[in-house]
Order: structure tokens, then C-alpha cells, then sequence
């Protein structure tokens, strides 16, 4: 009986272990005080090096600099928060539109994370992080660095990325062109606007390795011109044209800057049943928007084709099934554009069953935009579950 206790207790714990090394930042590597200080602690990096000398597991690129910053514990670091555990955390602005930077871009910070073992292709994941935030977070960042007297209006933002690679990228290269002439795009994004309300909160994204990924990339990977933020459209383009005409020292600087700690990737053993399995047994099968899609769009994100040819498998196993593919959104925006982009993305979906050789007979699309919610649309996580694609077995 303690022989398969002590099994049981060691296999679950393995499953529960973090494959992200130094997610919660705490280990430094090791280097001469003499070349590169420690930041000091409440204080912001304003050199990429510095963040890649220090943090053990983890680099930033060329003309980013992301924060390691260190609690003190003696007097604290106002309007810091205390990190969620340990006594470091990561620092990350995550919009900073180019109307308002000093810069002829979009202004963002990325971090590369590493896998202390490659994930496994087809297995289910969930990456976690601790993020946390507040007004003064962007306030004091940009006046520390651009003077006390700059104008800051801070804003909360969505598209929080990640992007999943084989191999590591050169932490001198530019990540943003990269980004740009690859068409690289994150495997998983969690859009809605985060905003934490003084607290640390944990935001969960599920995923299916298609590949035995080794590393990672964190960080907005969206223009700021479709990054949602907690500000009207009016606002937003006023702000837009004056930052535009003007003088930089007349800018009204907008930023997003989060707190993040605890970063996580752990096997999801609860994960969702087999496509397979729960349309002969439920009848149904629900692919979320994330999996499937960018927010708002209507083209197959590069990884979904993994999902999908599961189904493709499953059509051709059954070829007496009909399933209807259903598009449904959240109540956010324009519910004629939502009926719209519901009836887009199922359509995309049957394209590709039928690119793939699936009868167009044995497959239907239908969009219901937010008209048929599964839950009530009064939370992030919630309007999370209400954008997807259900396929249902046709009765």
C-alpha cells in the first residue's frame, strides 16, 4: 500500500512539474559584479544586456528593455507590488502606440523564456502567469525614465502572446522585424484587457503542443492599433491626431505596464476529451477562439491546422456523419459584425474540411454571433468561453 502511495504521489508530481526554467525569476547567473551591478532593488533596466546578463533562463532583444525588478524588503518599492512569491519579478510594457512614443514603432517588450524539456507533440498543456497592475505602474515607469514632468495616461491593455519555437533567437537581433518579415505569430493569445485592481491574478491558457517546442516567446505581438484598451474609440483617435501633429514634449504619452511572476507550463492532465471521443459520445466538440483564430479575424491562425486535422481524421473514419460548424462571438462590438465574423469563421472551417478532401455534403456552416452565449458575458474568462466554433453532430 506505501509502495503505490508513494508511485501515485510521485507520478502526479511529475505531472505537476513546471517546465519553464526560473519561472518566477529568483536565480541569477552567475557574473562579475565588476563588469554589469545588479539593479538595484525598485529600480527599472533601461539596457537590454542587463536583463540578459542577469536573469538565468531568460533574454530579451535589441531596443527592449524589460524590467527585473527586485523587492525591498525593508522599505518596499511604492507603487511596486510585493512579487507574487520570491522577491523578483518581471516588468513588461505591453502597449506604448508609435503616435506617442519617441520612436517610428510600436513600442513593446518581449521576453524569451526556455523549457526544461522539450514539450511532447500532442500533448496538452496549460501556461499560466501572474500578472498584476495599477495607474501608477505606468506613471512611474515613464516619467522615471523620460522625466518627472511627462504627461502619462495609463491604460490597461489585451493580446498577451505566446509563441511556442524550436529554437532560440538571437537575443542581438531585432525581434520586431523578425516578427514581421517571418509572419510570426503566437500560438496562443489571451486578448481581453487585464486589469487587475491592485491584486495578483492568474491567467490560464490551454494549448496542444504540435511540435516539441523548447522555447517560448512572451509579449503583445499586435500592432497597437488593434490592441484593445480600456478607452473609447473617440479618445483613442483624439489622442492619435494630437500625438501625431505635435511636438514630442506635447505628447500624451499612453502605457500599458504589468507586473508579471510565476510563469508556468505544466501537462494538463483535465484537458479537453478528444475530439473523437466527445462527438460520438456528447455529440459535439467546442474549439475555442484562441485556437482557432486571432481576435476579430476570420483567417485559420497557422497552428489550428493541427486541431482541425483531427477532425479531417475523424470525418474520413465516419464518413456516414454530418456535422454542422457553428460560429459564435461575445457580445463585445457591433452584434452585425459579430453575426458577420461568426458566419465567416465557420465558413473558413468547412473550406478547410473541404480542402482536405471531406464531401462538401457531409459538413454545414452557420454563424449565431452572440446570440447563443453559454455563459453570461460578464467576465473576461466568460466571454473567453462564449467566442468559439462548436461542430455538431447532425441529427
Amino acid at each position: 500500500m506505501r509502495l503505490t502511495f508513494l508511485f501515485l504521489f510521485f507520478t502526479s508530481w511529475l505531472a505537476a512539474q513546471n517546465y519553464i526554467v526560473n519561472g518566477s525569476f529568483e536565480r541569477l547567473k552567475k557574473h562579475n559584479p565588476n563588469m554589469q551591478p545588479l539593479p538595484k532593488p525598485c529600480s527599472y533596466i533601461q539596457n537590454p544586456a542587463v536583463f540578459n546578463a542577469f536573469v538565468e533562463a531568460w533574454n530579451t532583444f535589441g531596443v527592449m528593455t524589460p524590467d527585473l525588478l527586485s523587492w525591498d524588503s525593508l522599505s518596499g518599492c511604492p507603487p511596486l507590488p510585493k512579487p507574487h512569491t520570491g522577491s523578483r519579478m518581471l516588468g513588461l510594457i505591453m502597449y506604448h502606440p508609435f503616435q506617442d512614443a519617441r520612436f517610428g514603432f510600436d513600442y513593446h517588450e518581449m521576453v524569451q523564456g526556455t523549457f526544461a524539456k522539450a514539450l511532447e507533440q500532442g500533448k496538452n498543456y496549460r501556461f499560466s502567469f501572474w500578472v498584476w497592475a495599477n495607474d501608477s505602474l505606468g506613471i512611474r515607469h515613464l516619467q522615471t525614465v523620460l522625466g518627472p514632468k511627462t504627461p502619462v495616461k495609463p491604460v490597461y491593455c489585451g493580446n498577451f502572446g505566446v509563441y511556442f519555437s524550436d529554437a532560440p533567437a538571437n537575443p542581438n537581433e531585432d525581434f520586431r522585424v523578425s516578427m514581421y518579415e517571418l509572419g510570426i505569430r503566437p500560438q496562443i493569445n489571451y486578448p481581453e484587457i487585464v486589469s487587475t485592481k491592485n491584486e495578483w491574478i492568474k491567467i490560464t491558457l490551454r494549448f496542444r503542443a504540435d511540435h516539441p517546442y523548447k522555447y517560448f516567446y512572451f509579449g503583445n505581438y499586435d500592432s497597437d492599433a488593434v490592441t484593445p484598451i480600456n478607452m473609447g474609440a473617440e479618445e483613442r483617435q483624439r489622442l492619435d491626431s494630437i500625438n501625431t501633429a505635435s511636438a514630442p514634449a506635447k505628447h500624451q504619452i499612453r502605457i500599458a505596464y504589468y507586473c508579471f511572476d510565476d510563469f508556468a507550463v505544466v501537462e494538463d492532465l483535465d484537458g479537453p476529451l478528444s475530439i473523437e471521443k466527445s462527438l460520438l459520445e456528447k455529440k459535439q466538440y467546442t474549439f475555442s477562439e484562441a485556437v482557432l483564430f486571432d481576435t476579430g479575424k476570420s483567417e485559420l491562425k497557422p497552428a489550428a491546422q493541427t486541431e482541425l486535422l483531427q477532425l479531417v481524421a475523424f470525418l474520413q473514419k465516419n464518413p456516414k456523419i454530418r456535422l454542422n460548424i457553428e460560429g459564435h462571438t461575445d457580445n463585445v462590438g457591433n452584434s452585425a459584425a459579430n453575426q458577420t465574423l461568426s458566419e465567416a469563421r465557420a465558413r473558413v472551417v468547412c473550406d478547410f474540411l473541404i480542402a482536405q478532401k471531406i464531401p462538401a455534403t457531409q459538413v454545414a456552416a452557420s454563424g449565431y454571433g452572440e446570440t447563443r452565449p453559454i455563459t453570461a458575458n460578464d467576465s473576461a474568462e466568460n466571454r473567453q468561453k462564449n467566442r468559439r466554433v462548436e461542430c455538431r453532430v447532425a441529427e
